[in-house]
């Protein structure tokens, strides 16, 4: 019986430790994405407002 216990909190400590490992595995690269489709976002969104402001100030002429 003793043996069971022991064997159940070794099954979840290893199983914490395996999501711990995957979380940390997986974390910094979906971080990355995320800040560089962030970034992306910015400079496209960016890009074409002066696109806009470009056509508006020939549109004017």
């Amino acid at each position: 019986m003793r043996r069971l216990t022991f064997l159940s909190c070794f099954i979840q400590v290893v199983l914490l430790r395996g999501v711990f490992a995957a979380v940390v595995v997986v974390l910094p690269p979906l971080a990355g994405a995320m800040m560089l489709s962030i970034l992306v976002f910015v400079v496209v969104k960016h890009f074409v407002e002066d696109v806009f402001v470009v056509l508006r100030h020939f549109g004017r002429q």
